[in-house]
């Protein structure tokens, strides 16, 4: 059995104070008691471990035992992605993405982008669900929708095209850093791929056939993974 993962940000000293949320979801959902085993992740890869000495719904204390410093995974992986629609979509997207050990995600503002705004903080509070269900050490960063052509592009880069080179064809070799471009329902115009193909965004084909956006996202995301790992 896997001991329980919760979230605290600065981990630091001989014990961690957990949020009241994080509190209520140690003693009322998981009802956890003093002197049982937990980690604490604070999303830049430090894991803590202790065990709890106040199992207090709005104030948990921990002690804390030991701190273990997590590599980060090889290669970093950037997602630019058109935000998907609708809210469920949009939070399945930014869960799956953290579970994958997504770096950053950074949502764009395209001609056919429908969602212009998210609620970042929501969005971390899905993140952070899905860090501690997966035990990844590390949280992404989220940014702000920007319209695409505002966003640097870093290279290597890629973007899915039914028409491109399939993933496996086109994989760099021992890539340190790789940054993936995702257009919204209904796919980047031909202005947008053409403005991508001349910033060396190179068009990638991830299925025969049409993908969501989320989908695609997730798709790019676990092949570039699984290239890897």
């Amino acid at each position: 059995m896997r001991i329980p993962a919760f979230y605290h940000p600065d981990l630091d000293g001989d014990a961690v104070e957990l949020s009241p949320a994080e509190s209520h979801h140690l003693a009322r959902v998981l009802r956890l008691k003093a002197g049982a085993a937990v980690r604490i992740l604070n999303g830049k890869g430090t894991v803590g471990y202790g065990t709890i000495e106040d199992a207090h719904p709005k104030r948990s204390r921990i002690r804390m035992q030991r701190y273990e410093s997590r590599p980060p995974a090889v290669p970093a992986l950037h997602l630019y992605t058109a935000p998907p629609q609708t809210t469920d979509r949009l939070h399945w997207l930014v869960e799956k993405a953290t579970e994958l050990g997504c770096h950053s995600i950074h949502f764009l503002i395209t001609e056919r982008t429908v969602r212009h705004k998210v609620k970042l903080e929501r969005l971390e509070k899905t993140a952070i669900a899905a860090l501690k269900q997966s035990h990844n050490p590390f949280l992404p960063i989220i940014h702000a929708p920007l319209p695409m052509q505002q966003t640097a592009v870093q290279q290597p880069a890629f973007y899915g095209d039914t028409a491109g080179r399939g993933w496996l064809e086109a994989a760099p070799a021992a890539p340190q850093v790789l940054h993936w471009w995702i257009g919204p329902e209904g796919g980047f115009t031909p202005q947008e791929m053409e403005w991508l193909r001349a910033q060396a965004v190179a068009p990638i084909r991830l299925a025969p056939h049409t993908l969501r956006t989320e989908t695609a996202a997730v798709a790019a995301l676990t092949a570039m993974r699984a290239c890897y790992s």
